[in-house]
């Protein structure tokens, strides 16, 4: 039978109790003797509130109390009698015991979250007690159901600091088992090597046939790609790398073959597998080449521009999962190629890739320099090029088209949106230094004077944005000398008092002052109080990525500046409305990818549901540059006079309804966003071709939504953030 309290340390425990029984013995004669000096009249006996308190002195008697309710099974009296005892007694000796019986007594009546908290308590207080390994076991097991992975290892951790040599084997399996589950393969791949140092010899064997299985069967690709490099011994780096070459014969990824078979040659010549990776890798091509259509990609999918090339191939992929679906097998191959490896483009990739793959069609490069030099030897061959991230260039003629957005059509949609359906004509441009804010600036402001409206200034602002308010308060004070008005100068801050200041809204040693205050009347007269700054343009044009948006924007409102904001496709991440707040809520920007209605919203569930991200807008554009091309190469008729007259015509895209013209120039709409707190909202769509000169008179009213569709922040959105590489601007 259980005693009623751990004894353990016997003797330390008894000598405690004997004192403590010696207090209580001496305080009672010293009652009694008290008693007897006068007599008192009996007292009526107060009713007892429970065992507990029979005897405020100790702990002892409350925790005795305590104990023979949890021992006779009483597990709401004894829950509710520990409590009360720890809440009096909270330093006792006998804490461990106390808090472990407590969370038994808790967990028997279905009470998990205060029994882990009692049990969590013991470990924190008395980690030497000899109830940590049963509350361990408790607290594995919770913890484990939680798949709180991390308070897994840490118990695993420490029971392998107090076990036995002959235990350590069974507990780093545990250990290794987390440790994957926590994303950290590499270190289980430590343990289990380290597992076979406490194995018996005729053990050992069969602990590394068990860490080979690991390797093949419970670690997915991206962890062995993770870890390939931290094991240069065969054991277990050999395993790791021939599982990915065979995982990317399977595939058909010739890239990444590439990539790992050579890896593999390297640095296990001796081993078994290095003498057949070059008739695997041949056999793979061969499959390939006997697909009836393929499709070669080139992207930069290393080095650094891999950050565009891969969200471009993640796009390219889907497309061809979703179309795999619908066509026969070996109708069509795709053939990746990585050009991030700073090889000559055209004899380093553009020659070796059309010699291998025999494409029936290029997607790629990203880059117009290199989109020119590529496609001069398409052209050669005879096979059409999809340039996924920039215009078609100019002149290109035939067999060459450009998906992405050029910073003029960008200008163009956006004033076509602002003057003729918000009914804004007089505009200040904030663009960013450099080739696309001269671009996207130029395009809007002369749209903007074809329609009629007119651009007061423009202002640049650079990456920092730390000049960017210096810039705007110049540029107020030239819009209030334009219009005659005063503005307060920094001879009116320095003769003013701090009462006159405060009336105008400024503050004393301010030498910028609040800009378009208008300096208040002599002292001797009543001051009129500050007068806020109005514009004297309609709104405001803030083209550029968001992370610059984000910096800018504010200082408007700070200004006084208290306009309509237009953004470009670069806004289009909503993490602009976390960081941008109260100052970009209300504002419009174009895009051509809205993720809230279809078909944008299909795509980006899609994408999410294969990639676990939300995709952005190079991710888009690979995945209609692949439509495109299969569109052209597979729909009827595509057999008939080559694949180049199907790449011509509309097309509906995730990134708009695109038109390409004969020479392979691209037109489509954008759609128009509005910034709400809890997401964006589609307004309308605007499209972009050509339009006569005459124009157009601005409308008096905002136009309503027309097309319903709402794009909400359901999680955090990954990294991936829309900046253009600077050679595409």
């Amino acid at each position: 039978m259980e005693p009623l309290l751990n004894t353990s340390p016997p003797y330390r425990r008894m000598l405690r109790r004997l004192g403590r029984v010696l207090v209580l013995c001496t305080a009672l004669l010293l009652g009694a003797l008290a008693g007897g000096a006068g007599a008192q009249p009996e007292q009526p006996e107060q009713p007892s509130e429970g065992l507990l308190f029979d005897d405020p002195l100790t702990d002892i008697t409350a925790l005795d109390a305590a104990d023979r309710l949890f021992l006779a099974g009483d597990m709401k009296g004894a829950a509710s009698a520990y409590k009360r005892a720890l809440a009096t007694f909270p330093d006792t000796s006998y804490l461990d015991q106390a808090l472990y019986r407590l969370g038994v007594a808790l967990s028997s009546l279905g009470q998990q979250t205060e029994a882990r908290d009692a049990w969590e308590r013991l470990l924190a207080q008395v980690p030497e007690s000899p109830f940590v390994e049963e509350v361990g076991g408790e607290l594995l097991a919770i913890y484990r159901r939680d798949r709180e992975w991390d308070r897994v290892l840490d118990i695993l951790l420490g029971r392998l600091g107090r076990a036995q040599p002959e235990q350590k084997a069974g507990l780093l399996i545990e250990i290794a088992d987390a440790r994957l589950a926590l994303g950290e393969p590499g270190r289980a791949i430590q343990d289990r090597l380290r597992r076979q140092g406490y194995l018996p010899p005729e053990a050992r064997a069969e602990g590394l046939a068990e860490l080979h299985r690991l390797v093949d069967e419970r670690m997915t690709v991206d962890d062995l790609e993770s870890i390939a490099g931290d094991f240069p011994d065969a054991v277990p780096g050999a395993w790791i790398q021939e599982r990915l070459v065979r995982h990317y014969l399977d595939a058909g990824v010739v890239y990444k073959t590439d990539h790992w078979a050579a890896r593999y040659e390297a640095a296990y010549p001796r081993e078994p597998f290095a003498r057949e990776i070059g008739r695997l890798v041949k056999e793979q091509r061969k499959r390939l080449r006997a697909h009836r259509t393929r499709v070669a990609v080139l992207l930069p999918l290393s080095g650094p521009l891999a950050g565009y090339g891969e969200p471009v191939l993640n796009g390219i992929r889907l497309a061809l999962q979703q179309a795999r679906e619908r066509l026969p097998d070996g109708e069509l191959a795709l053939w990746v190629r990585d050009q991030g490896d700073g090889r000559p483009l055209l004899t380093g990739h553009v020659k070796p890739l059309f010699k291998e793959a025999e494409p029936d069609l290029l997607i790629g490069p990203l880059l117009s320099t290199e989109v020119e030099q590529t496609a001069r030897q398409a052209r050669a061959e005879g096979v059409p090029l999809i340039a996924p991230l920039v215009p078609t260039p100019a002149g290109a003629g035939g067999g060459v088209v450009g998906l992405g957005v050029a910073p003029e059509a960008e200008g163009v949609a956006a004033a076509r949106h602002a003057f003729r359906s918000a009914g804004l004509s007089r505009f200040v441009i904030l663009a960013p230094v450099g080739a696309y804010g001269d671009r996207v600036g130029r395009a809007f402001a002369d749209e903007l004077a074809r329609l009629g409206g007119s651009v007061q200034e423009t202002i640049r602002y650079a990456e920092g944005v730390s000049e960017v308010r210096l810039n705007i308060e110049a540029m107020v004070k030239r819009d209030l000398k334009g219009r005659g008005i005063p503005a307060v100068t920094e001879g009116d801050v320095a003769r003013l008092g701090a009462g006159e200041l405060a009336l105008a809204g400024l503050r004393k040693g301010d030498p910028t002052a609040k800009v378009g205050a208008v300096p208040p009347p002599p002292l001797q007269g009543p001051p009129l109080g500050p007068h806020p700054y109005f514009p004297g343009f309609d709104a405001v044009f803030l083209p550029g990525p968001w992370q610059q948006v984000v910096l800018v924007a504010p200082q408007l409102p700070f200004l006084d500046i208290n306009v309509p904001i237009v953004g470009s496709p670069g806004w289009n991440d909503l993490r602009l409305i976390k960081k941008g707040g109260q100052a970009v809520l209300g504002a419009r920007f174009v895009t051509p990818l809205f993720r809230g209605a279809d078909p944008g919203r299909a795509f980006a569930n899609a994408y999410q549901d294969a990639y676990d991200r939300m995709p952005d807008l190079f991710a888009a554009l690979g995945y209609d540059a692949m439509n495109l091309a299969i569109r052209a190469l597979l729909d009827d008729g595509a057999r008939t006079g080559g694949p180049w007259p199907r790449l011509v015509g509309p097309f509906a895209g995730v990134t708009g309804a695109l038109t390409v013209a004969d020479d392979g120039s691209v037109e489509r709409d954008f759609a128009v966003l509005e910034i709400r707190r809890r997401g964006f909202s589609q307004l309308e769509r605007v499209a972009t071709a050509p339009e006569p000169a005459r124009p157009v008179r601005p409308a008096a009213t905002v136009r309503a939504p027309t097309e319903a569709g709402e794009e909400v922040d359901p999680a955090p959105l990954s990294d991936d953030s829309w900046v253009w590489p600077a050679d595409t601007q």
